[in-house]
């Protein structure tokens, strides 16, 4: 799946980019993600990508940073979003 960037260049998904932003502001607020938890993110966000993305679709690191906005949410990791919301 390619991912249009903010400069208009495109590149294919990286979902390790992903992992690792969510990862990094877990750790930045000090909350504690089990391995467990990290999965359970990543495969709803996978799904809900490949929703989005029918038909081979690109999508937009904007509409990426919202998917990963209502899965935090939905999940309840409330802190982790609030340090995600933080960075670029």
């Amino acid at each position: 799946m390619l991912v249009i960037k903010r400069k208009g260049n495109m590149e294919e998904f990286d979902l390790g980019k992903i992992e690792t932003s969510i990862v990094n502001s877990a750790q930045d607020v000090g909350a504690e993600l089990t391995q467990g938890d990290v999965k359970v993110l990543l495969d709803q966000m996978e799904k809900r990508l490949e929703e989005l993305t029918q038909n081979n679709r690109a999508t937009s690191t904007y509409e990426i940073r919202g998917l990963v906005y209502h899965v935090l949410r939905g999940c309840g990791f409330s802190k982790v979003l609030q340090s995600y919301l933080k960075t670029r």
